[in-house]
């Protein structure tokens, strides 16, 4: 697995440390220059700018030839997906810490509290999660030449859920479970049940793809 890891590194790492470096950049001069209704905004920026040279890995692949090669390596295909899966949570963390360190240091200089960092990145976490979810079983299905169609059909549909499932969280959260949003243990609440429907929806989708892969003939 961790060869799987790191030839997944390998392949997209120039693409990665531009991708940190322009979002450092971006959300350093949005945070000193612009206005605070901007701020979701950049949380889901940065996120997504991380996450996307661990979406363009199967295609790099594809293109190296590394994508037949590994199929000769003593693993099974499940490791093969799971080595993606896993990659695509690895570069997800790192945009993650790269926002919230960003962000901690921002609210502890306009002395701010930090739960609005949680509010704002709970349902950033559940998007990216949702394009992933929805890229890697379209690019099994249908090839990594189709990867930048694939990419944003993925995003537009993560983009129409993610926003449904905002509706639906909010409802259940502060309507049905009565709870204020005054409180910080019910934006506690409200943030993580964001990032429990992406990781549920995630690993539904390994299982997914994973069927595809299997299937799947080079």
């Amino acid at each position: 697995m961790n060869a799987l890891l790191l030839t997944s590194y390998y392949l997209v790492y120039r693409s990665l440390f531009m991708y940190i470096g322009i979002s450092i950049f971006v959300a350093a001069l949005v945070l000193g220059f612009g206005q605070e209704s901007m701020h979701p905004f950049i949380v889901l920026l940065t996120l997504l700018l991380v996450s996307i040279p661990a979406m363009e890995v199967i295609k790099h692949e594809s293109k190296s030839g590394y994508d037949k090669f590994v199929l000769t390596m003593p693993i099974n295909r499940a490791h093969i997906v799971f080595g993606h899966y896993l990659f695509y949570l690895a570069v997800l963390a790192i945009g993650i810490v790269i926002t919230t360190v960003t962000f901690l240091v921002y609210f502890f200089a306009v002395e701010e509290s930090y739960v609005q960092l949680l509010v704002q990145i709970a349902p950033s976490i559940m998007l990216v999660l949702l394009i992933g979810a929805l890229i890697f079983p379209l690019l099994y299905l249908l090839g990594p030449e189709k990867s930048d169609g694939v990419l944003i059909v993925a995003a537009g549909a993560a983009i129409l859920v993610s926003f449904l499932m905002e509706r639906v969280v909010s409802n259940l959260v502060f309507e049905r479970f009565a709870l204020n949003e005054a409180e910080t243990s019910s934006m506690i609440v409200y943030s993580l049940t964001f990032v429990l429907i992406g990781f549920i929806i995630y690993i539904l989708s390994f299982l997914i793809a994973l069927s595809v892969y299997k299937r799947k003939e080079f």
